[in-house]
């Protein structure tokens, strides 16, 4: 499987190779691409000063076939896609989804996550470019099923505004 490596320790890497693998020979074992070339590739990036862990990710791209006279090819881009990332969020949705009220931690959600089938879920509408827009969903799997975050009364959420 292609894919791209940053700044990775070899430890680390074999590892999370091994998770993205495994994440592969599940999605194979329930899904035979129709109509579509399925690219899949993993993508493995070392800590930021944001977040202090590695960051990996499983991604599918779905490529349609089209015809060129006699050959039948396959698109060289696409804006339907699968990803199953480990410690990462999309930015862009989590800056869509909470206000951050402060440098004090305290973060204020558009729209909370909803458990669904065990997981933590968000959708959200998202531009797919050229005026076409489509659903942007997200699966927060969390070990023990715990958010990476807590809630707050009403109360301390807003004397930690008002320090702000």
């Amino acid at each position: 499987m292609k894919g791209s490596v940053s700044g990775i320790a070899p430890a680390d890497l074999d590892r999370e190779r091994k998770v993205v693998a495994e994440i592969h020979l599940l999605v194979k074992s329930k899904y035979s691409p129709t109509g579509v070339e399925a690219d899949f590739n993993g993508s493995y990036d070392r800590p930021d000063a944001e977040v202090p862990v590695n960051l990996y990710n499983y991604s599918i791209y779905f490529l349609h076939y089209f015809c060129e006279g006699n050959v039948i090819k396959t698109d060289h881009e696409t804006s339907t896609s699968l990803t199953v990332s480990v410690n990462r969020f999309d930015l862009k949705f989590m800056r869509n989804q909470m206000k951050i009220i402060c440098r004090r931690g305290i973060l204020q959600h558009k729209k909370m996550p909803v458990e669904k089938d065990g997981n933590f879920f968000f959708e959200e509408d998202a531009g797919l470019g050229l005026g076409v827009t489509g659903k942007s969903r997200t699966w927060m799997i969390t070990r023990d099923n715990k958010l990476p975050f807590a809630y707050v009364t009403k109360k301390e959420f807003l004397e930690k505004k008002k320090i702000c």
